[in-house]
């Protein structure tokens, strides 16, 4: 802290700073550091890189919280540093998905799943939404491929125990599983 107090524009002391608390397992408080340093060197993609990675962590720990807005601008803001961050999408689709906004968490993982075909948490993240919505065979048809993977993604696995009591594949997703 006292290397930010005296060189303020230094991004290499906001840096360290913000690398100390996520050490400490404070993300939430590690994303300011990380946002001087970003607005310090905006084109670092080395800072861009962590910065987001700190954004998701924060997102996490403030869903654990239940702090779900404040985890939604997390998610929202990791994208908007990198519209490539394929965990800070995925989280974003599943945290809107829990709150009951469908349309915007289909949209949001379908675009994942276009850009990354077949990519099992992104399948499994839509699979889930459609599931909420009561859509089970759309669901399953969303997590058919990734079954056929060896070995099957763990959220893949979940997401088709959860289904398989609506489609009525319960032996065969204990068979499978």
């Amino acid at each position: 802290e006292r290397m930010t107090r005296e060189n303020p524009s230094d991004s290499h002391a906001w840096l360290l700073l913000g690398s100390v608390l996520v050490a400490l397992g404070r993300p939430v408080m590690a994303a300011e550091p990380f946002r001087q340093a970003w607005t310090l060197k905006p084109g670092d993609t080395a800072i861009a890189d962590k910065f987001c990675q700190v954004l998701i962590q924060a997102g996490l720990r403030l869903e654990s919280l239940a702090q779900y807005d404040s985890a939604e601008a997390s998610y929202r803001e990791a994208i908007a540093i990198n519209a490539h961050a394929v965990p800070a999408r995925l989280n974003l689709g599943r945290l809107l998905s829990a709150s009951g906004r469908y349309e915007d968490a289909r949209t949001l993982l379908s675009d994942v799943l276009a850009a990354y075909p077949g990519q099992p948490d992104a399948c499994a993240a839509l699979a889930l939404t459609y599931e909420y919505e009561g859509d089970y065979t759309q669901a399953a048809g969303l997590l058919r491929e990734p079954l056929q993977q060896s070995p099957i993604a763990p959220p893949v696995a979940f997401a088709y125990g959860v289904l398989a009591r609506h489609i009525g594949e319960v032996p065969q997703a204990i068979e499978l599983l």
